[in-house]
Order: C-alpha cells, then sequence, then structure tokens
C-alpha cells in the first residue's frame, strides 16, 4: 500500500495557509494574518515534530524502515527543502503586503533609512524605556552561551574602532548578542507630524542605537536568530509518582530542551556561521534559513488601519430560534435536540448551558471535561460559582495539553479551591473528549439529565475562530451513555461499550470500521454505498486501509482532511477513485463529522476524535451519533457545502500539492454558504 509522510503533508497544509496570505483576494489585513499564522504553526511544528524526528536520529539504524515512508535524516532534508522554500515565499509576501499597507496610511520601517525626525522619537524611546530590559553580551570563542527558547535575539558582527575614527587594515571580528525584550511591544509607533502612521520593530530600534550597547566598536553587520528547543514534555509513558509536580517540573525543563531550531538571517555572513555554532553549541543540522524578522506571529499586535475594506466582512454570531429568550435552555432541550455550528452561532448558548446551571437550585451535579480551557474562562467561572453554591462540581483536567499545562492547572486550582472535584490527566492517556453533564432532581422526585457533546474544547476565545459544532441535548438514552461514561473516567477504569457512544481507546476505531465494513458489503451487493468523512487529520493506517478498501469496493467515498493526510489518493488499484479535498478559508476547520448511507437511512456522527494513532490508541475520546432527523440534515446539508466548494477548497496530491478545484459549476464558498444558510435557517 502508498502512504504519505504526515510531516510533509502537515507542512502542505501549512504552505495552504500561506498561499491565503499571498492571495490579492483575500483582504489585506487577513493576508497579514495568515502570515502570523504561518508562523506560529511553523513555530510549533520545530518544537514538537521536528524535536521528535531529531531523536528518532539517534536510533536510525535500529528503525524499522518499512514502516516509514522516509528515513528521519531523509525526511529531515525533505523538510528544510520545503520550509526553505515557504520562507522565501513568505519574505517576499510579508514585503509585497507591507507595501501595500503604505497606500493606507501604515508605514512599518524595513531596512529603510529613518527619517531624521522619527531617530529623535526612537533614540528617546530606546533610551527611556528599552534599555533597562537589555543584556548585551560580548562573545568569547573560548566560552559557550545559552540563548532561550523562543526568545528573539540580535547578533552583531563587530569591528574595534580606532581612536582617530578610521578603520584598521583587517580588524578582528567579534561576535555580539543582545535579546530583543518580549515585556514591550513588538512593534513602535514613531512620534510625527505626519498623517501617517510610522512603525518601527522593537528590532531595529536596537539595531539603530547599537554604539549604546558596544561602544568603541564599529558595526559589520546585524542579525535576527530565534532558537527552537524541544518542547515535548515526554511524560506519556511515566506512570510512577506525582504528575503534577512532573507536569511542573518538565514546564520548567521545556525551555532548557535541545535545539531543535537555529533560525538564523540569511544575511548573516557565511564565514561567521562556525563562531555562531560553536559559542551557541548549534549542531550544523539545526542550522535554518530566514529572513531579517523571525517570530512573525507577533504581526497579530501590529496596529493597523482602522478600515473595513481591508478586513473580511462582518459575520454577527446568530442565536439560534431553538432556543428563545424567555425560555430557560433546559426546557427548550426537553422538546428537540440543539445542534450549534460556530463561529456561526452565538457560543452565548454554551454559556448560558453553566451558568444556568450554576444558579439553578435543582441542578445536584455538573460534570465537564476540559482540554484547552480560555485565560479568563467564563465557563470556569460558572463552575466556581456552582460550587461555591453547594452543587456538587466534578471536573476532568487534562493537564498535558501541550503549550496549555500552566493555563490548565491554573483553573485547576481555582475550581478546587471552590470545592470542586478535580480529577487529572492519566500519565498513559489524554482526555481529548469535550462533554458536560449536568443532573438535577424534577418535582416528582426523579432525576433529569441535561448534555453536551462537542467536537470543539469548552474555550469560548477559540469559539471565535475555530469552525466547531456541539450537541445539546436531554435524549434520556444519550445522557445515560453520558453519565456512565462520567462515572468510570473519574473512577479511572475503562469505559463499558455504550449504546451510543464510542469511546476511544476502547471501542471507538472497532465501530466505526464496522459502519464502514456495512457500507462494503451495501456495495458488493450492487446496492448504494457512500461514506463522507470530515476531520482535521488522516493518519492511522488502519483507517487509512479501510477506506482504501471501501472505495475499491465501490463505495462512494468523500474524504474533507484539513492538514495532515497519510491517504495517497488516485492511486491505481489502490485509491484510484478517491480524492482529498483540504479546505482553509477564515475560520479553522474543526469539525470531525461522518456520514454512512446505511441502506437510505443514513447515519451522522460527530467526534472530538481525529483518526489519528494519537487518538484511536492513546486519548479518550468519543464520537456521538445524531438522533433528531433535523440535526441530521442539518450537518449534512453544511457538508454538501464542502463537497461543492470550487473557492476555498483544494485537492491535496500525492505529491503534497495543493492543487485548485477547477470546474463549471457556479461558485461555491462553504463558509460563506454555511453562514448565509444558517442565517436563513434561524429566521
Amino acid at each position: 500500500m502508498a502512504y504519505l509522510d504526515r510531516d510533509l503533508s502537515w507542512l502542505s497544509f501549512n504552505q495552504r495557509v500561506l498561499q491565503e496570505a499571498q492571495s490579492k483576494d483575500v483582504p489585506l489585513l487577513e493576508r497579514l494574518k495568515f502570515l502570523a499564522i504561518y508562523s506560529s504553526n511553523l513555530d510549533e511544528f520545530y518544537r514538537v515534530r521536528v524535536a521528535t524526528i531529531r531523536r528518532a536520529l539517534s536510533v536510525e539504524d535500529q528503525l524499522d524502515t518499512q514502516k516509514m515512508i522516509h528515513p528521519p535524516s531523509e525526511l529531515l532534508r525533505r523538510i528544510e527543502g520545503m520550509v526553505s522554500d515557504q520562507l522565501d515565499t513568505f519574505g517576499s509576501t510579508f514585503r509585497q503586503v507591507l507595501s501595500t499597507l503604505q497606500e493606507y496610511g501604515l508605514y512599518l520601517y524595513q531596512e529603510a533609512v529613518v527619517d531624521a525626525d522619527h531617530m529623535t522619537s526612537i533614540r528617546h524611546y530606546f533610551r527611556s524605556e528599552v534599555l533597562s530590559f537589555l543584556q548585551p553580551v560580548m562573545t568569547e570563542a573560548s566560552r559557550s552561551y545559552f540563548l532561550e527558547n523562543r526568545q528573539l535575539y540580535l547578533l552583531f558582527v563587530l569591528e574595534p574602532a580606532a581612536s582617530d575614527g578610521t578603520r584598521a587594515t583587517d580588524p578582528p571580528q567579534r561576535l555580539a548578542y543582545v535579546n530583543i525584550p518580549n515585556e514591550l511591544p513588538r512593534f513602535y509607533r514613531v512620534a510625527s507630524d505626519d498623517e501617517r502612521q510610522h512603525f518601527i520593530t522593537l528590532d531595529d530600534v536596537i539595531r539603530l542605537n547599537y554604539q549604546l550597547l558596544f561602544p568603541d566598536h564599529r558595526l559589520v553587520g546585524s542579525h535576527s536568530v530565534l532558537v527552537n528547543r524541544d518542547a515535548d514534555l515526554g511524560i506519556e509513558d511515566e506512570y510512577a509518582g506525582d504528575l503534577i509536580e512532573k507536569i511542573r517540573d518538565r514546564i520548567k525543563q521545556r525551555e532548557k530542551g535541545s535545539t531543535v531550531r537555529f533560525l538564523y538571517d540569511a544575511a548573516l555572513p557565511e564565514e561567521m556561521l562556525p563562531l555562531v555554532q560553536q559559542v551557541f553549541e548549534i549542531d550544523p543540522y539545526d542550522l535554518v534559513r530566514g529572513g531579517r524578522y523571525h517570530r512573525m506571529k507577533d504581526l497579530f499586535s501590529l496596529p493597523t488601519p482602522d478600515q473595513p475594506s481591508l478586513e473580511y466582512p462582518a459575520q454577527p454570531p446568530i442565536y439560534t430560534k431553538l432556543i428563545p429568550d424567555d425560555q430557560l435552555l433546559r426546557e427548550a432541550l426537553v422538546q428537540q435536540d440543539v445542534l450549534l455550528h460556530f463561529p456561526y452561532h452565538s457560543y452565548d448558548h454554551i454559556l448560558q448551558f453553566f451558568n444556568e446551571a450554576a444558579v439553578d437550585p435543582q441542578v445536584m451535579t455538573i460534570q465537564a471535561t476540559f482540554y484547552r480551557i480560555a485565560e479568563e474562562s467564563h465557563i470556569a467561572n460558572a463552575l466556581v460559582s456552582a460550587a461555591r453554591n453547594g452543587k456538587r462540581v466534578e471536573v476532568f483536567m487534562e493537564v498535558k495539553a501541550r503549550f496549555d499545562e500552566q493555563n490548565n492547572l491554573r483553573w485547576s486550582e481555582a475550581l478546587e479551591a471552590a470545592g470542586a472535584k478535580i480529577c487529572y490527566s492519566r500519565p498513559e492517556l489524554k482526555v481529548h473528549a469535550k462533554a458536560a453533564l449536568v443532573t438535577r432532581k424534577t418535582s416528582d422526585g426523579g432525576e433529569e439529565r441535561f448534555g453536551i457533546l462537542a467536537t470543539g474544547n469548552f474555550n469560548e476565545d477559540t469559539a471565535k475562530l475555530y469552525s466547531d459544532m456541539a450537541l445539546l441535548t436531554a435524549h434520556p438514552e444519550v445522557t445515560k451513555d453520558l453519565s456512565v461514561f462520567f462515572q468510570h473516567l473519574f473512577a479511572n477504569k475503562p469505559v463499558p461499550s455504550l449504546t451510543h457512544l464510542f469511546v476511544s481507546p476502547y471501542d471507538l476505531q472497532k465501530r466505526f470500521i464496522k459502519k464502514i465494513d456495512r457500507e462494503i458489503v451495501a456495495a458488493q451487493r450492487g446496492d448504494r454505498a457512500e461514506i463522507i468523512v470530515k476531520v482535521n487529520n488522516l493518519e492511522d493506517r488502519v483507517m487509512v486501509d479501510k477506506l482504501y478498501e471501501a472505495s475499491e469496493a465501490g463505495v462512494k467515498v468523500s474524504l474533507l482532511v484539513r492538514s495532515i493526510c497519510c491517504l495517497a489518493s488516485e492511486v491505481p488499484g489502490q485509491s484510484e477513485h478517491l480524492k482529498v479535498v483540504r479546505l482553509v478559508d477564515r475560520y479553522l476547520e474543526h469539525v470531525r463529522a461522518f456520514y454512512f448511507y446505511n441502506g437510505g437511512e443514513g447515519e451522522v456522527y460527530l467526534a472530538s476524535a481525529d483518526w489519528m494513532r494519537r487518538n484511536l490508541y492513546n486519548r479518550i475520546e468519543l464520537a456521538f451519533p445524531l438522533i433528531d432527523p433535523s440535526v441530521k440534515e442539518w450537518v449534512k446539508h453544511v457538508l454538501s457545502f464542502h463537497q461543492q466548494d470550487n473557492t476555498q477548497a483544494v485537492h491535496f496530491t500525492t505529491d503534497y500539492q495543493n492543487e485548485p478545484i477547477q470546474n463549471d459549476a457556479a461558485k461555491v464558498r462553504a463558509q460563506y454558504e454555511t453562514y448565509r444558510w444558517i442565517k436563513e435557517q434561524e429566521q
């Protein structure tokens, strides 16, 4: 069987993000945001994935190469080639976007001569505010120096200045460096009488004032560098000891991890590289050529013109008519299930679920799982209030959510202090399920339950940026399953097979395989058979092979895969009827949805899990059915927009390219059609 490499397919996805930054059809300020997203994505890729591949280098000869697409050494070479080409594109796109911004009164100095009147403002800013944060260092070849993780630095190549100001013959060159402080804004607005807004990077503020840092030296060159260090906490397979203390300890260690990328300005003279490698203890394969500026996710903080035409048209969140203003949410759910699709629908409905439960005197228990929680979480505050109101609040907090560990620990402590019961990660498993359950007393002395099952985190911040779905339900059998799930989750026991919910790592994969096998049997009988799979990532070979089998058996398989995809499409005798569609637009596609024709009955499932090894074997995940016919039709309708998209969607090819979809059909843009359609339905 032919497969694609997960890391190269991810880089292809990031290339697709970069294409949005290049597109002149995308509003100018949105192009700037896509540049920031690309840079942030690549930074994490090096900290996590390249770090993992680097570790595999040490045991490359012992690896089973039959199970690998490329050996680690070859994979690193291919990554370097793809990233190098992308960074060249990034640089040219960045310059072009900034040049166009000048037409709207925003000027960002870049390698340009600064106006004399602006220099007065820059010098004052440097001496009064910047200087106190700087730690300039003149290096010695006999010593080594540690550069902090993700910290920007400027390297200065210097020469001693003669007392008379002349340049000596062949003066010795020295290497110095200084931090670009995180405590200050990356972009400084220069005081000016000009109507235009002039900005300069903090990097260049320091460059222009280097003589205060290194007196008696002449500047040969100044070059930005950035170090990425191994960000893997490495605790997944550790079972002994206090997990929380391990997390806290490893967070500290993360900042001191081994170097996985030393990103440097390509203008740095080649003859200086050996000295750079020596004093900073950098291996040659960690060197990555870049542009003049690094960590460009800081573009999110660049003050920009207040011009609506430079941004996407506004899409105000929609309130569902199924939850009237004059009705409690639980009263609405007794009548029917409610499906919410963010960010098109308002996230206020989710906040309402937790807020009403927190003050309802009949509510006995509130249970929830959290993977990535907002820094200023209204949901967590509602749970704090509920615990203080005497309700039993049980929260499973995943403290191994990469880069969110500290924030999750902080909220765990706040909830625990309020009286909530907190369960933490299991060392061998991450809890990635997104679920909540409220249990309340009824007037006749019985109990009723209300639940949320979602594809995305309980996080009101990311809900504005990610396209996700959440099912709010009072369905007795579904909420009973959910109650059993929470009982076993908090008891730290395997979850038994449930009637409606699929749970990984126990039965989720097996039950999806049964659904696919049923379609295969139908196709072999000559009956109509169809599967739609919408995920962020498709990597697990068991599921990939099953999709190959289904397609070759005659099942119509539609694959909507946002980023990582290891399935090789259109391979003769294997996947000649398969095409992979990738969609990148203003919102990050995050919905995991699955449709099975099932002899015309049609089954639709949503899930927290992608079809990756980590989701299927090493995480606790939930997949759940849509039982209400109207809800089921809703999701099928949205999926059809994605299948028809010929504006933002592309075909992901076996050579890791993003091939535009070209057809004569009317133009369809899935995310815009989804918003328009939801707005019509909710009127």
